[in-house]
């Protein structure tokens, strides 16, 4: 108790040498000290509001400084003022285990760091902050913590947080937590792919979600591989295809004559009216099925037919026929340029009887290729075919 009646008798009457003789001011209102250069988180809570205010916060160091200097008091008594309540709480209190010689040392700390600001043009209520450092600094206050759980932070590097939107705790800069910002969905890490349809309800579960809406009619891609939905590019053409034999088989928009135009017929030659040619072609394009001419009006409308890759020896089906001659170069110059480019060569050459790619397809082709220019001549096929019966 004598130590809290001393500790208001410093409040209530500071030294007052050289000071005002027009007694004890108090602090200023709060809305006025809050505006003044003196104001600061006094209560630690993050923010400099009203409850700072020194009539209502808990820090009696200001309120000495403060009431000193409103009664006229200069700068140095007023630091003496908050020298003794301090000295009071922590040096003079029954409990305390603060030394005069520690408490010493601190002023000692405090006034040269008080004298310096003021030396340097700050101002007295600079100066006191300035002082205040040295004794936070002190240790006497402890490490920061949480002003949510209270949780002590550890030092740099401590990511310590808490989710705005859940009980999250936050522990380190690698925590991926998240929330939707369109629904309830809790985001858990890297990798998530999480995400909203932009044209319909569907919410995508992962990168393997293939969702997605046409952007020339209203068909959904469901993802499966069977899906071959799409619009024929030709200039002129409405037709839409939704599977393989569809886009293999597409010759014609009407059922009628062929698609001439710039570019010429679609996959550059009539649909095939054998099984042998609808086989191979199937198989070389990868396909699993193909349909026929049968009645030859030029519309693909037999069928569909499995492929095979075995003729009816078991032996593996050669597309250039069952122990025929390879095909011409003609046969394989599609789009009729006099040179086979790599795609061409690709649907020829490019898969094994059973329809597998051919791994080294390329860089046989790049051995064809003998002047290197990027494109296989009529010459450069001719001599490949050449040393290929050669070798056999």
């Amino acid at each position: 108790m004598a130590v809290v009646m001393s500790f208001g008798m410093t409040i209530a009457q500071p030294p007052t040498q050289g000071g005002n003789q027009g007694g004890n001011q108090g602090p200023p209102p709060c809305d006025e000290w809050l505006n003044s250069d003196m104001a600061h988180d006094m209560n630690g809570d993050g923010t400099v509001d009203e409850n700072d205010c020194p009539q209502q916060g808990p820090d009696p160091f200001q309120q000495a400084f403060m009431t000193t200097m409103q009664n006229g008091g200069t700068p140095d008594v007023a630091f003496e003022a908050v020298a003794a309540v301090f000295h009071q709480m922590e040096v003079e209190c029954p409990d305390c285990e603060m030394s005069e010689e520690e408490f010493q040392e601190g002023k000692a700390e405090a006034k040269a760091a008080f004298d310096a600001v003021l030396a340097d043009g700050g101002t007295p209520e600079e100066a006191f902050h300035a002082a205040m450092e040295t004794h936070n600094e002190g240790g006497d206050q402890g490490p920061p913590t949480c002003d949510v759980c209270g949780y002590t932070f550890a030092g740099e590097g401590d990511h310590h947080g808490h989710c705005d939107k859940c009980d999250f705790v936050f522990t380190s800069d690698n925590d991926q937590h998240g929330h939707c910002d369109q629904c309830d969905y809790i985001f858990s890490g890297e990798g998530d792919q999480h995400g909203h349809c932009d044209k319909c309800d569907h919410i995508y579960s992962g990168d393997d979600d293939r969702h997605g809406h046409c952007d020339k009619c209203d068909h959904i891609y469901s993802g499966d591989d069977d899906d071959r939905h799409g619009h024929c590019d030709h200039e002129g053409c409405d037709f839409v295809g939704n599977s393989d034999a569809d886009w293999q088989n597409h010759h014609h928009d009407d059922g009628g004559g062929d698609h001439e135009g710039g570019d010429g017929d679609h996959d550059g030659g009539p649909p095939p009216n054998n099984h042998w040619d609808g086989n191979c072609g199937a198989m070389m394009h990868g396909e699993s099925e193909y349909w026929l001419d049968s009645d030859g009006d030029g519309s693909p409308d037999d069928g569909p037919y499995a492929v095979w890759h075995e003729d009816a020896d078991g032996n593996p089906v050669n597309c250039g026929g069952p122990g025929g001659p390879p095909p011409t170069c003609a046969e394989v110059d599609t789009n009729g340029d006099g040179s086979i480019d790599r795609e061409e060569a690709r649907a020829k050459f490019g898969h094994d009887p059973q329809g597998n790619p051919n791994p080294n397809f390329d860089q046989e082709y790049d051995e064809v290729d003998a002047n290197g220019d990027g494109v296989v001549d009529c010459a450069e096929h001719d001599a490949a075919v050449a040393e290929g019966q050669n070798n056999n």
